[in-house]
């Protein structure tokens, strides 16, 4: 007898038939569509196809994920369309479907997924993310069979597909997709294995970015002469990025930027990047400047810092009617104000936006190196050995001016490279710059991750080898260390001392540079208005300035326009907003630490390098001496200024926690910018509104209420601290003897009567550098103390020191007050007999001045006429032998 289910179980078999069917059918259609292939001389969708041949197909003619490893390999290595497999045959070439670029075309595939990945239908999201991981592996697969065929097309291509997809015009879906499609390539083989495949693409990346550059014209001399000159001043010139490559405005830079910062995210292309990075004459380099050269550097060196030109180009560049001297802005021959703040609004907001994206490629390589100790390693060896390489920029502050200036430069990296790396790493320090490095408790205050015995780890003296050298801040002995050669520190840590250090060699050269270019600057115009008909600044007589036609007016303002470029493209970068905001916030939360360590723990400022302090004063003496007004502005406004005060206060007061006294005296010039009073005629009689190169209409609203506080423990030992650090200054340096450095020269004096005079004539010049140096430190001293004359809080604390001056006045040491009221004396009868001094040196001036016609030549520019002439001497004799 039939069995009655029998026809039920075959209805059943075959519907599940008819659905397997179905679902073979719809995963077809779907990688018909991503990409763009056809089993049939009529494609099954409306786009262009590639028809494949039936044997990677099913017997129903559908392609299925098992198939496709072989398909994609197949059609990624067609050297040529085929005519016979073009479908519909009326179709273009340059049909997305015919692309025979390996890569372009695994990502237009990938990007023709996505849709499917977000379909609704779970067969469409299982098939496209089968097919994107055939995508990946196909891509990681060309790329392996590149190096073993030793051509670099897959590299090639996918550097050309990371430019395209991250420049300018590229949305941000584009930028999101592209990254999506680089991880899934770089997670299809270990990290290892894609080394060797992928250096092409950052040696082409690095070809673009030196493309950027180009080769710069240099007008060829038109005589011997000039010929001589040119190569005197070439001499010592190294194959750096030249001018061009430096621009601070260059569009085509960006994507190749915003391309290193997808590639930073993923291990092995953060390790070649930071590998292309490296000077391409080895991993440690003592010469800075080569640090420029490599892929990261290549995007640090953009700004619109120039150095100053020398006497013979600027001597040659007047004679060829060349214009070197212009920059990327400040290129007005008169320089008017409007322009002047247009160009400098510019330079703020593209620095500013070159930071924002230098920080994101750093932090993705900070966050790669979490994950890859390879990547770690060469990133901080990188910082470290670029800053041990450009160590020797610490004396150029000292040695800007110099006969030998061009040559202590020559081996060294640019202020625009130095500066923004200092830029970069302060803003690294992201926790310590922010509101709650000032607001939060002790306990969950950030800079409670900076650990100082790093200073004394291996880790610091392969990564900054000149930190254990560094002096510092107190004479105790060292905390014992018991840190094992693998001692870890928080990241935080290692940016703390490498922002410190980048600091130190950017921020104190560049400031130097300024102020030499300033003296610079108004020798020339000195002797332009000496040759102007009416007097008058060549900036305020216009084309009177410019009508001295003859060689040497027009030498003179060649050099006169040349610096006043300079000048204004310092002002401008050491102006920059955002990074002074970031630099205040730094050192104020710098301070900060200093102040904990010297309450709780004095002994940790024995592991303190004194470049800390001397950042810390850099900064806030630039703000007092170029920019007073930004404190007050509402870009420091988040900006605690309570550490500041309690710093000065506390490390001039306690000459413990700070041996050097010069740099405990310097500490005064912090507490002179936080008091609400400006004690110089400059200041007092600059006019309300601004000029070309100074801002006023200054407020004291922060500062006042900061100097309001009557109950502030600090502001009560201020006087006492003023006095210790004043009287400090005559003390023998690192030594507590009372004995004082006058004391010492006329004692010396004394011992050597006998000798001839010019060793007398030696001791009264040293005496006389020594009181220079001291009326330096003293100037803002004098300043606070006659802001605070008068004021009851602070009359209350001199009677104090007087009561316990009468109190020990018989002893040995003298009290402090006393000392104090001695040196004063001591220093006003010194002032006395200096100015005596120079009222005759005047007279003497006034009178050489007036036998000489009233008029005189600057030195460098009778020094550049008589190379001239020496040279043309020289070119005679040779030419006679």
């Amino acid at each position: 007898m039939e069995n009655p289910f029998s026809r039920l179980s075959d209805m059943h078999g075959t519907s599940d038939s008819h659905q397997m069917s179905a679902n073979q059918r719809l995963a077809s259609e779907v990688i018909e569509r991503i990409f763009l292939v056809s089993s049939k001389r009529r494609s099954s969708n409306l786009q262009s196809s590639l028809l494949i041949d039936d044997a990677l197909t099913t017997s129903d003619g559908y392609f299925t994920i098992e198939c496709l490893d072989q398909l994609l390999f197949d059609r990624l290595h067609l050297e040529e369309i085929p005519p016979e497999r073009i479908c519909p045959r009326m179709s273009s070439l340059s049909d997305a479907a015919f692309q025979l670029d390996p890569m372009s075309y695994l990502f237009e595939s990938f990007c023709r997924s996505l849709p499917f990945t977000n379909s609704n239908q779970e067969l469409h999201v299982n098939t496209a993310t089968a097919c994107q991981s055939q995508i990946f592996e196909q891509a990681a697969l060309c790329l392996l069979l590149d190096v073993e065929m030793e051509v670099d097309n897959a590299a090639a291509g996918l550097l050309r597909l990371l430019i395209s997809s991250t420049d300018r015009q590229a949305g941000s879906e584009d930028v999101f997709t592209v990254d999506a499609f680089l991880s899934g390539v770089v997670s299809a083989e270990p990290a290892v294995n894609l080394i060797n495949p992928l250096r092409p693409l950052f040696k082409g990346l690095l070809k673009e970015l030196e493309s950027l550059g180009g080769d710069s014209i240099t007008p060829q001399p038109i005589n011997s002469i000039h010929q001589v000159i040119q190569q005197l001043t070439q001499q010592n010139d190294h194959p750096s990025p030249n001018k061009r490559a430096r621009l601070l405005f260059q569009p085509e830079r960006d994507s190749l930027l915003n391309a290193c910062t997808l590639l930073a995210k993923y291990p092995a292309t953060a390790q070649l990047l930071l590998e292309f990075s490296f000077p391409s004459s080895g991993p440690i380099s003592q010469e800075g400047w080569k640090y420029e050269e490599g892929i990261l550097g290549r995007f640090l060196i953009s700004s619109p810092l120039l150095p100053l030109q020398s006497i013979q180009t600027s001597l040659l560049e007047c004679n060829t009617g060349g214009n070197s001297w212009a920059g990327e802005f400040f290129t007005d021959q008169i320089p008017i104000k409007p322009s002047v703040d247009a160009d400098k609004s510019t330079i703020w907001r593209l620095t500013a936006e070159l930071d924002d994206k230098l920080t994101v490629l750093f932090q993705n390589l900070l966050r790669t190196s979490k994950q890859s100790d390879a990547v770690k390693t060469s990133l901080f060896s990188w910082l470290g050995s670029c800053l041990h390489a450009n160590r020797a920029r610490k004396q150029l502050a000292n040695t800007i001016g110099g006969h030998n200036e061009r040559q202590q430069n020559s081996d060294l990296a640019s202020d625009g490279f130095l500066n923004n790396l200092a830029g970069l790493l302060v803003q690294l320090c992201k926790p310590l710059l922010s509101a709650k490095a000032f607001t939060s408790s002790l306990s969950d205050a950030p800079w409670n991750l900076v650990k100082l015995d790093y200073a004394l780890s291996d880790k610091a003296k392969t990564i900054l080898p000149d930190l254990a050298g560094e002096t510092k801040l107190s004479r105790h002995q060292a905390p014992s260390s018991s840190l094992s050669p693998e001692a870890t520190f928080p990241v935080l840590t290692e940016l703390f001392f490498l922002a410190h250090t980048s600091l130190r060699l950017a921020f104190p050269p560049l400031l130097a540079l300024h102020f030499e270019t300033n003296r610079q600057l108004h020798q020339w115009e000195q002797e332009a208005m000496m040759r102007s008909p009416n007097g008058l600044s060549p900036f305020m007589a216009g084309p009177l300035a410019a009508s001295d036609d003859s060689h040497e007016g027009r030498f003179i303002h060649y050099c006169l326009r040349e610096r006043t470029s300079r000048f204004l493209e310092q002002t401008a970068i050491l102006g920059c907003p955002n990074r002074l905001h970031n630099y205040l916030a730094f050192v104020a939360s710098t301070c900060r630490l200093l102040v904990e360590l010297a309450a709780k723990n004095p002994t940790a400022l024995s592991l303190v390098p004194e470049l800390i302090v001397d950042n810390v004063v850099e900064v806030i003496g630039y703000l007092r001496r170029l920019n007073d007004d930004f404190i007050e502005s509402a870009d420091a406004s988040d900006i605690s200024l309570e550490p500041l005060l309690q710093f000065s206060v506390a490390f001039m007061r306690h000459t413990s926690a700070l041996a050097n006294p010069h740099l405990r005296a310097r500490l005064a010039e912090i507490l002179e910018t936080l008091i609400p009073f400006r004690d110089d005629e400059e200041w007092n009689s600059r006019p309300n509104g601004s000029n070309l190169f100074t801002v006023s209409g200054l407020g004291f609203t922060r500062r006042e209420q900061l100097m309001s506080n009557p109950n502030d423990p600090y502001l009560k030992e201020t006087i006492a601290a003023l006095l210790t650090a004043f009287v400090a200054i005559e003390l023998a340096p690192g030594t507590d003897a009372p004995s004082s450095t006058l004391d010492t020269v006329t004692g010396a004096a004394r011992n050597t009567e006998g000798n001839a005079g010019a060793s007398q004539q030696e001791i009264v010049q040293t005496a006389a550098v020594s009181f220079e140096e001291k009326f330096h430190y003293r100037r803002p001293m004098y300043a606070c103390f006659r802001f605070w004359y008068g004021k009851p809080a602070y009359d209350s604390q001199f009677k104090q020191l007087e009561d316990l001056a009468v109190k020990h006045i018989d002893d040995a040491r003298p009290p402090l007050l006393l000392q104090f009221l001695s040196l004063l004396i001591n220093d006003a009868t010194f002032l006395l007999d200096e100015a005596i001094g120079f009222l005759a040196q005047l007279k003497l001036k006034e009178r050489s001045r007036e036998a000489a016609g009233g008029r005189y030549l600057v030195l460098c520019f009778r020094h550049a006429f008589f190379l001239k002439g020496s040279l043309t001497a020289r070119m005679k004799a040779c030419s006679s032998t």
